[in-house]
């Protein structure tokens, strides 16, 4: 290829050459041709020859020289364009991962809130309920006690009729030695003094007794039975407990 592009080079060099001994436009037979002619024709040949090989490479190399370097540049964008693309793609994708990671998030979030908000009320109702039950085992506590020391009074009751009843006898014996009477006289009169002793001192100490026992007693009766009401009616416990209690006598009915 290189040496067809040159071929036009080589005959205007090869002319300028001979042009004068030997030109290629008189007859063949208008003079003849030397040896000297020769010479200077084959000589002119190969440097025309050499000449236009040497233009045609460097014009052929130059021509596809320009269509590499389009083609390289082709390339370069197609492969900036294409990392480009690859690299939206990217960002994109990590967008909307970060979006769905953020959306996510914000569900865990809200639903720990909603379990710690559970958390708080079931804490608050349990300790709600705990201090409903201290408080019931206290009043319990005190109704037991109220109860032990209306035992115990009861005893000592007991004890001093008991006592009285021993004084009347021990009465009735001196009485009978000292005045002679009869024994139902000696009785009613023995019973009449000590009525109006036991009126004046025992009755009144024992009715009164009576009367704080049984006012302490209702009142603690009246505080459980309230308190277990209103544990029992309350909308917000979850769950019951039925407990019993044993009112001692039918007064504190």
């Amino acid at each position: 290829m290189g040496v067809v592009r040159g071929l036009p080079v080589f005959l205007r060099s090869f002319r300028k050459l001979v042009f004068i001994p030997c030109s290629f436009k008189d007859p063949p037979v208008s003079r003849p041709v030397n040896k000297g002619c020769q010479v200077e024709m084959f000589i002119g040949g190969i440097i025309g020859l050499l000449l236009g090989g040497a233009g045609g490479y460097f014009v052929e190399r130059l021509v596809r020289g320009a269509a590499f370097k389009n083609r390289d540049e082709i390339i370069a964008q197609a492969q900036r364009d294409a990392d480009n693309i690859r690299k939206a793609s990217e960002l994109s994708a990590k967008e909307e991962l970060l979006q769905r990671r953020e959306s996510q998030d914000r569900e865990l979030s809200a639903q720990r809130d909603e379990l710690r908000q559970l958390e708080r009320a079931v804490d608050k109702k349990e300790a709600t309920v705990r201090e409903r039950q201290e408080e019931f085992a206290k009043r319990e506590r005190m109704l037991e006690t109220t109860q032990t020391k209306l035992a115990e009074r009861g005893k000592v009751l007991e004890a001093r009729e008991r006592e009285v009843e021993k004084v009347i006898k021990q009465e009735q014996e001196q009485l009978y030695k000292i005045s002679g009477l009869e024994r139902d006289a000696a009785v009613k009169m023995l019973l009449d003094q000590l009525e109006r002793e036991l009126k004046n001192e025992t009755g009144a100490l024992v009715m009164k007794h009576e009367a704080e026992v049984k006012a302490q007693s209702e009142k603690v009766a009246r505080e459980i039975i309230g308190m277990a009401v209103q544990r029992y009616a309350s909308a917000h416990t979850s769950e019951s407990t039925v407990s019993t209690i044993d009112i001692p006598n039918d007064e504190m009915k």
